[in-house]
């Protein structure tokens, strides 16, 4: 009879060990609509734009430029993101993990995942960054610069201004 108890609780000790806990529950569930984007961390020369804010359709991603931004992340550790752009939206699926301040993201679609760092998470806000490159012109040269010495260059004259910047760009996010 003890044999048999002793059995009877090991098996109950192992099933409640191996019973799925629920749902994840995390500030992060829900629906959220992507509201701008956020310059932080340039370098010294570039600081004027430091926490400049732009719409999100005032940004172009390798020639394409964001008409809303949408994603939802859901208990079971999965999301939908819809990405409007001109033409079809963008859709995609995939798995969520939040790694302490790393947000990860793998879709069904693609060969690797995306990294981004929260940046903010509370109220109604969830903000990520991730570094990326953009062009910017040195403070010294925006500070001094005119329109009317603008209206004097060539295209080619004009975009020499501009130098590639590592920079943190914040994909800043609204609860819908």
């Amino acid at each position: 009879m003890k044999k048999v108890l002793c059995l009877l609780a090991a098996s109950m000790i192992l099933l409640s060990c191996g019973k799925d806990d629920g749902p994840v529950i995390t500030h992060e569930m829900g629906s959220w609509d992507l509201d701008s984007f956020i310059l932080t961390n340039l370098p010294a020369e570039y600081s004027n734009n430091e926490g400049r804010i732009f719409l999100v359709n005032q940004i172009s991603f390798g020639g394409l430029v964001f008409e809303s931004y949408e994603i939802t992340f859901n208990s079971d550790l999965t999301y939908e993101r819809s990405v409007g752009v001109p033409g079809p939206d963008i859709k995609d699926n995939g798995t969520w993990e939040l790694d302490g301040d790393d947000l990860i993201l793998m879709s069904e679609d693609a060969d690797q995942e995306e990294e981004y760092r929260v940046e903010q998470n509370e109220d109604d806000q969830l903000w990520w960054s991730i570094e990326s490159q953009f062009s910017l012109v040195k403070d010294a040269i925006a500070d001094t610069i005119t329109q009317e010495y603008i209206d004097t260059l060539t295209d080619e004259e004009f975009f020499d201004l501009f130098d590639a910047v590592s920079v943190d760009l914040v994909y800043a996010f609204e609860r819908q």
